[in-house]
């Protein structure tokens, strides 16, 4: 399945799809949502983002100052995303 395809609704089936998984999970499903990510190859959150998310609950400030510019934040109107970005590194290097 192509996963990157544009429905004619405009959604991406990889959106559908995580979309999809995040509510199979709420709603319990975890067996099934874990076959729904493996069957289209389309895991809920990216590597880096999971690896980002753990640092950050560890508390790993480091690891978040890194990690933080390939997770390339974006807003609707993409004109919030450096002002986003320089918040969360000059808050970040209050704790390095």
């Amino acid at each position: 399945m192509d996963t990157e395809r544009v429905l004619a609704d405009g959604f991406r089936v990889s959106e559908i799809v995580r979309l999809m998984v995040q509510t199979m999970r709420e709603l319990g499903y975890v067996e099934s949502a874990a076959l729904l990510e493996k069957e289209s190859h389309t895991p809920l959150q990216e590597s880096g983002v999971l690896e980002f998310q753990a640092a950050l609950l560890d508390g790993r400030w480091r690891t978040v100052h890194r990690l933080l510019p390939a997770l390339r934040l974006s807003s609707p109107d993409h004109t919030k995303v450096p002002t986003t970005s320089a918040a969360v590194l000059q808050s970040l290097s209050c704790r390095l």
